[in-house]
């Protein structure tokens, strides 16, 4: 078991950090925002492509009349969170796979 003082080095960078500080998968802090950020941004490109496809589909193939049309919009916004939670979760493992290229020393 790891006390409060023991250090272990990041699995991606490599620099020495409090055992605490670093996640279940060893990655330091920095490594992990930067495997974060890019997933969110691969994640927002394709939940937003997609949630248009839907929404294009819908008006053209649908075309829902003023009845309906706020429970289709529901509908798109779903697929949008769906596919964005989904998107995140899978680029995330396969950039943190990969690893990254850590952040230049100062």
């Amino acid at each position: 078991m790891t006390g409060a003082y023991d250090t272990r080095r990041c699995e991606n960078c490599g620099v020495e950090h409090p055992a605490v500080d670093l996640d279940p998968g060893g990655w330091c802090a920095e490594c992990r925002a930067i495997v974060v950020r890019r997933a969110t941004l691969i994640a927002r490109l394709l939940a937003i492509l997609g949630s248009l496809l839907v929404g294009l589909w819908v008006a053209t193939v649908i075309e829902p009349g003023s009845r309906f049309a706020l429970g289709w919009v529901l509908i798109v916004v779903a697929v949008y969170y769906l596919l964005y939670k989904l998107a995140r979760r899978v680029s995330f493992e396969v950039i943190r796979s990969r690893g990254v290229r850590p952040r230049a020393k100062r």
